[in-house]
């Protein structure tokens, strides 16, 4: 995967904003994650992108960033 896909909401700017970054930061990581697990890439990609839409909709991106990164944070301090 060389690029992020796209993708709109119907939230207000700021809202769109935070997680059109979030959407960008852990996209590659969540897809690989997916692929790692056997998903043909079609489905994982799918798969993140229904993730995202729906953290937004229920308004848990914030809360999902908090958690990314720190497992992130887990890993690097493992590593």
């Amino acid at each position: 995967m060389n690029t992020v896909p796209t993708t709109s909401y119907t939230t207000n700017s700021s809202t769109q904003t935070d997680a059109a970054a979030l959407y960008r930061r852990h996209w590659p990581a969540l897809c690989a994650f997916a692929r790692a697990r056997g998903c043909e890439t079609h489905d994982a990609e799918d798969a993140v992108q229904e993730l995202f839409a729906k953290l937004v909709a229920q308004g848990q991106h914030e809360r999902a960033a908090a958690i990314f990164d720190q497992t992130r944070a887990q890993k690097v301090q493992g590593a």
